[in-house]
């Protein structure tokens, strides 16, 4: 069965849903500090992350950063998505896993050039702020590592 439509299916949806909730948050939350919703450690804010996933800075100035990663977020959607129709029969797992990743690679790389930064919303700390992109990425890399580990222990 081919799975590459279904692939595409999520794909246009997920990043679709995450343009959404971005837009929304951003609209609906008033203020740029947020305010706490879970235990005084989780806040919903309104950030504009010109740094890398989950706001790491490396240091570089946020213009550096802002352009690396547009760059690296474009350059590694080709090889996510030639994985996905590598394995599109064959292990479709890592083919869910790598249309997560793919998500979060092209919603990244569309907040750059449309707004100069990502929209980031969510934020632990104050100091480690993420959208559900960086989420998507996240359970992407989470899923691929345990798919491909289940598959060594096999044999």
């Amino acid at each position: 069965m081919n799975n590459i439509w279904k692939y595409s299916l999520v794909l246009s949806f997920t990043v679709i849903a995450d343009q959404l909730i971005k837009g929304t948050a951003q609209s609906l939350i008033p203020t740029l500090g947020g305010f706490s919703v879970l235990f005084s450690e989780v806040y919903l804010t309104r950030l504009a992350n010109p740094f890398f996933i989950f706001g790491i800075d490396l240091g570089l100035s946020s213009s550096w950063s802002n352009e690396i990663s547009e760059y690296l977020n474009l350059l590694l959607c080709f090889p996510a998505i030639w994985w996905i129709v590598k394995w599109r029969n064959r292990a479709p797992h890592k083919g869910w896993c790598l249309t997560l990743i793919l998500t979060a690679l092209f919603s990244s790389w569309l907040d750059r050039n449309l707004h100069g930064h990502t929209l980031d919303y969510l934020a632990i700390t104050k100091n480690f702020s993420f959208s559900i992109a960086d989420l998507y990425l996240f359970i992407g890399i989470m899923g691929l590592t345990f798919f491909t580990l289940k598959e060594r222990s096999k044999g």
